[in-house]
């Protein structure tokens, strides 16, 4: 008996990136969730626009982390070492989607992270933002301004994490449950559904198991209606 195919739920996978983070492991993750659903891999690297203010004040100084030595901040040096970081990001990335067979795509942006995630962002796509950042403000930011479905990442820990999806009523949410259900399945993830309506969620994630990968372990949170 064959399975049926599973729709496509995503059809973008939008992230940010910030210069100073590291590039394979985030790529890899990245990748990887891309990978499992099925989507195109779309990364904006921000560049800071309060950072490029104060580069060229007086004080302000760069430290090398080799010498120890401090010199001035000047913008033009500031934006060719991100054109540097940008360029070894977009190379590694297309090896990485080679070889992956991953569509994506890679841009430089001017900004602050989170209008810049809402300015680019599509009907289709999934907001991805890296809780390991630290930028919490992004994440609250990228949540009170769109309607778009968000996926926060966590820090890697040695033992599987949950995946949790906060589930409405309505197509979105289906197709949120039915992002979930393919992350879960596919990395051998336990998977939370937080829900107002448990009898909505409920049957919203049986009709989602059909054609998605069914998650060994999985479970209703009841939220206060």
């Amino acid at each position: 008996m064959s399975m049926p195919e599973h729709p496509v739920v995503f059809r973008r996978l939008l992230a940010t990136l910030e210069p100073t983070m590291a590039a394979e492991p985030t790529l890899n993750v990245l990748a990887d969730i891309a990978g499992r659903l099925e989507a195109e891999l779309a990364l904006l690297l921000v560049e800071d626009n309060n950072l490029f203010r104060v580069a060229g004040l007086p004080l302000t100084r760069q430290i090398d982390l080799r010498t120890g030595a401090a010199a001035p901040l000047v913008a033009a040096d500031l934006a060719a070492q991100i054109d540097a970081v940008a360029a070894r990001w977009r190379r590694r990335l297309a090896e990485l989607s080679e070889r992956r067979r991953l569509r994506w795509s890679f841009r430089t942006v001017r900004g602050e992270a989170a209008g810049e995630l809402m300015l680019a962002a599509g009907q289709d796509d999934l907001l991805v933002l890296n809780r390991k950042s630290g930028n919490a403000a992004t994440a609250i930011t990228a949540l009170r301004r769109t309607r778009q479905s968000i996926l926060l990442l966590s820090p890697a820990t040695s033992a599987p994490r949950p995946v949790v999806a906060l589930y409405r009523n309505g197509p979105r949410g289906r197709h949120v449950l039915a992002a979930a259900l393919r992350l879960a399945a596919t990395g051998h993830h336990p998977l939370e559904v937080m829900a107002a309506d448990r009898e909505a969620a409920v049957a919203a994630l049986d009709k989602a198991a059909v054609s998605s990968p069914a998650a060994a372990n999985r479970r209703i949170v009841d939220l206060p209606a």
